[in-house]
């Protein structure tokens, strides 16, 4: 809305009538915020625009958050930058089961630095996802990871799996399992 916050925002219409401000987008959809003048006072509710107006109507909102995670993890996968900038300041990074790595990394700053020593021991990396399997506010992805090593130029393809949990669209734990199996499993999902 183009209303700057500081102005009152006008209300056409008696009062209960209910008028349509301002629709806007955002990724999870179209909204739309309406106004109703009730005693003198405009009352605003923001709504989806494919909702009634003044009528709540049930969601599966487990079903709306897994989604947008599995978007968070495509934004992910597009590069180290995009996969950095969803660590929560509080992530707990698990490699204890990824080659050539340390173990266990708590904090956006040690995980950072963990992907990035990780990262630079190969030349011509690769890491695509091949599967995302929604499970409550974690997304198990199957990967496939190829490239050559630094030193040796010995090149080298893998598949294994990855957990990662979201709150509140920021990855608070990312584990690597050795295969989708037990990925699922770690997940709390049956096969």
């Amino acid at each position: 809305m183009n209303t700057p916050v500081s102005q009152p925002i006008p209300c056409r219409g008696e009062t209960n009538e209910r008028v349509e401000l301002a629709p806007y987008t955002i990724t999870a959809g179209e909204r739309v915020i309406y106004g109703q003048r009730i005693r003198g006072v405009v009352r605003l509710v923001d709504v989806l625009s494919r909702d009634k107006p003044w009528r709540r109507q049930r969601r599966d909102t487990g079903r709306v958050i897994s989604q947008e995670n599995v978007e968070l993890v495509r934004r992910g996968m597009e590069s180290a930058q995009a996969f950095w900038a969803l660590f929560d300041e509080r992530i707990v990074l698990d490699m204890r089961l990824v080659p050539d790595s340390d173990g266990e990394y708590v904090g956006r700053v040690a995980a950072i630095q963990a992907g990035r020593q990780y990262w630079s021991t190969f030349e011509d990396y690769h890491l695509d996802a091949l599967e995302l399997i929604e499970a409550g506010s974690s997304i198990v992805v199957i990967v496939r990871e190829r490239g050559r090593g630094r030193g040796s130029g010995a090149p080298f393809e893998r598949r294994w799996a990855q957990v990662w949990t979201f709150r509140s669209g920021r990855i608070v734990r990312w584990e690597a399992f050795p295969d989708r199996a037990a990925a699922i499993r770690a997940a709390g999902r049956r096969e």
